[in-house]
């Protein structure tokens, strides 16, 4: 994505841009990332401590 629609989708509050490696469907070409990439944006946003993959309940909320 390039110029103008870029511009605008990077005008949004509570997101981020993430560059993935991948050929034409990131889903398939990079679907680790994307789980960590969401898995820590909505720890952020939701004001969670950092993950931690050994104890995957740490600040989670019920």
């Amino acid at each position: 994505m390039v110029g103008g629609a870029r511009s605008f989708c990077r005008s949004g509050l509570n997101q981020r841009e993430v560059a993935l490696p991948g050929i034409r469907y990131l889903q398939e070409d990079s679907p680790d990332e994307i789980g960590r990439a969401l898995r820590d944006f909505v720890a952020e946003v939701r004001g969670d401590e950092a993950y931690d993959p050994a104890h995957p309940h740490v600040g989670a909320r019920s």
